[in-house]
């Protein structure tokens, strides 16, 4: 059978939404630097910001995505593709183990 993939939109597997908070607990967790401080910056400030960082610009256009909640459903795509997120936990735990190994190496 022959999927469709041209002309439409496809969100690729994804798992169960976190918060920011949840993530930085995890990669907190994982790479034993202890609890990291997560606060919301306010509005005012990130507009103050973004007037003389273009990154901080560009947040202020995707902030939508943190002021409320933004699930992806990867549905459609998963049983099209027979694929399947990898786990949140494999994730964090490639991902640090690939940070540490570059500071290990003196890269930035």
């Amino acid at each position: 059978m022959t999927v469709p993939a041209w002309g439409r939109a496809w969100h690729v597997p994804s798992e169960r939404a976190l918060s920011v908070r949840e993530m930085a607990d995890r990669l907190a967790v994982q790479s034993g630097s202890g609890p990291v401080t997560v606060r919301r910056i306010p509005p005012a400030v990130l507009g103050m910001a973004s007037l003389f960082c273009p990154m901080t610009r560009e947040l202020r256009e995707i902030r939508y995505q943190f002021d409320r909640p933004f699930v992806v459903d990867s549905s459609a795509y998963e049983a099209a593709f027979t694929v399947r997120a990898t786990p949140v936990g494999e994730q964090v735990e490639a991902t640090v183990d690939w940070w540490c190994e570059r500071l290990a190496a003196g890269q930035p």
